[in-house]
């Protein structure tokens, strides 16, 4: 199956990277054999177990040292979105877009005097010299194959021109807390922008500021005066702490630990905090005193404090874990404004387990 993908990609390529400024192979054999084409680079994941996971973004250097007419060409199996971007050493970004793969046939148009997009790739005449970066991200788990080819130009210019850097948004994704709000941008744009959001009772917009309204997910829009429309992803999250229940075997042999595994305020604006008592010893566990329980936000300010002097009763077996809840009131929390919950650090606790036979 792996060969397969392999020669089907191989083939695509080694047609494609001979359609450069309207070349075609089968129609223009002699001449295409004929041009020197510079390869700057050709990389594939096709050997590898499995594909590149759907967001991991995967980077490739290639450096330009004279003018001409540069074609960068990605393809992909199966076919996916994938947003291309280039940027130069510097880290300018020259060009930052999703375009769908696809084998339909050949498109093209323009992004600036000198970029150009078609399907699977990107077309660049007369690019300055010097070292850029392609970075591809995409939707769905992939097998890819990428290359760029440089052809020389007919005559040298008098001064090679610089792309246009293109408008682009801060983040393509992101997110947001219910109640709590993020920010994005467009870089690269000196006009007016229009924001807009796919399902405003999840997540509004309003001149970039992004607001959870409540669970779900939401696309934000973003367009430039100048005709760039660029995305954003928005997950939108409950406000509360929230992680996976830990089993008894974690806590160290001998020991008692507190697992809490959900922070939360309820309607009332008290804070709720889930945890689980987990004994790890040999012996029964009776009870804790001086237990302490820190809820604190992400910069390690204090939001409020539980504390009992006695947890009597507990009458835990070896082994086992037993769940508590306990409750910090709205009036004696240190931070009356709610905190977002779902970035705070992780509590901290203190106490004194007392076992018997």
């Amino acid at each position: 199956m792996k060969k397969s993908i392999q020669k089907t990609l191989t083939s695509l390529l080694l047609v494609a990277a001979l359609c450069i400024s309207g070349l075609c192979y089968q129609a223009e054999t002699t001449k295409a054999a004929t041009t020197n084409y510079t390869n700057l680079f050709t990389t594939d994941n096709l050997d590898d177990e499995a594909p590149v996971a759907a967001g991991q973004t995967v980077n490739y250097n290639f450096k330009v040292s004279s003018n001409g007419t540069i074609t960068l060409l990605v393809y992909t199996l199966p076919k996916t979105a994938m947003t291309l971007k280039i940027t130069s050493a510097t880290g300018v970004t020259l060009y930052d877009k999703t375009i769908l793969s696809t084998d339909d046939g050949w498109y093209e148009y323009p992004i600036s005097e000198s970029l150009s997009l078609f399907y699977n790739g990107i077309t660049w005449k007369n690019p300055t010299a010097g070292t850029y970066t392609l970075s591809l991200t995409f939707e769905e788990d992939t097998y890819y194959m990428a290359s760029a080819v440089q052809e020389p130009a007919t005559q040298t210019p008098t001064q090679a021109p610089t792309p246009t850097a293109v408008p682009y948004l801060t983040a393509s994704s992101a997110t947001v807390t219910v109640g709590f709000s993020q920010t994005i941008s467009v870089n690269n744009n000196s006009g007016a922008v229009t924001w807009k959001s796919s399902n405003s009772s999840v997540a509004s917009v309003s001149n970039g500021k992004i607001t959870g309204k409540k669970k779900g997910t939401a696309t934000i829009t973003a367009k430039t005066a100048s005709g760039y429309t660029m995305n954003c992803k928005v997950t939108v999250k409950k406000n509360e702490y929230s992680v996976k229940k830990l089993a008894v075997s974690k806590v160290t042999y001998g020991k008692t630990g507190l697992d809490i595994y959900k922070v939360s305020y309820d309607k009332k604006g008290n804070l709720v905090i889930k945890a689980r008592v987990l004994n790890n010893s040999s012996y029964k566990l009776q009870k804790i005193k001086n237990l302490k329980i820190k809820i604190k936000n992400n910069n390690g300010k204090v939001i409020g404090t539980y504390s009992a002097k006695n947890l009597k009763k507990v009458n835990l077996k070896a082994g086992k874990a037993k769940a508590y809840t306990f409750k910090i009131k709205k009036s004696k929390l240190k931070v009356k404004k709610k905190a977002d919950l779902r970035l705070i650090a992780n509590p901290s606790v203190s106490g004194k387990a007392y076992y018997i036979r």
